[in-house]
């Protein structure tokens, strides 16, 4: 890959990257996680398995394998289907190689492949060279993609930390806040007279989308 396709490949980044969540999950605990629903299977790209996924949405870009790196943002998890690798069967051996190694050059976090067969040799090997994880999935790509953004919807969602207590007045529950380390507080009003409440000492994390 050439200067000019690293530029455009780091302008992509800047321009394409979405929301910053502010989290991120490295690939193995990504491939590991006893939530995710399917089974990755690890090809090449050992050295990698520390690389940080920071986006919710995977992506699907097979124009990067013909050398059209714009759009392409290196900490998404990328996803190569039936569609891209016919068309990676349809090159030369030197031409698949070429590819191959283009795409596996941008620093991506990891690849999954998603298909039954034999995953092609220039795709491992561009994988191993560059230390870049490559997972094989044996599901069809839509339930691989569904299964990979339900779990990072939920790994990556923004968090902050609240001191308080959830109490239930008369079947309405309430989320009260306060300072951490105050031992009571007392809550009187018309609907919870005389309602008691201890504050925690320790605090508690609020999440936009993890599951309990």
């Amino acid at each position: 890959m050439t200067s000019a396709d690293e530029d455009r490949a780091r302008a992509a980044e800047l321009a394409y990257a979405g929301p910053e969540y502010g989290t991120e999950l490295n690939v193995a605990a990504l491939a590991s996680d006893p939530h995710l629903g399917i089974t990755l299977r690890r090809l090449a790209g050992e050295s990698g398995l520390e690389r940080p996924v920071r986006h919710p949405r995977v992506q699907k870009n097979g124009l990067a394998l013909a050398g059209h790196f714009h759009g392409v943002v290196p900490t998404r998890v990328q996803v190569l289907g039936e569609t891209e690798l016919a068309y990676l069967e349809s090159m030369s051996s030197e031409a698949r190689s070429n590819a191959a190694r283009g795409f596996f050059s941008l620093g991506l976090s990891c690849v999954v492949v998603t298909h039954a067969g034999e995953t092609p040799r220039a795709l491992v090997q561009a994988a191993e060279a560059t230390g870049t994880p490559l997972f094989v999935s044996s599901e069809r790509s839509s339930k691989t993609i569904n299964s990979l953004h339900a779990l990072l919807d939920d790994r990556l969602a923004p968090t902050t930390q609240l001191h308080g207590v959830l109490v239930d007045v008369y079947g309405i529950g309430l989320l009260l806040l306060g300072r951490a380390g105050s031992e009571r507080a007392s809550v009187p009003s018309s609907s919870c007279s005389g309602v008691t409440v201890s504050w925690p000492t320790t605090s508690c994390a609020a999440s936009g989308g993890r599951r309990g």
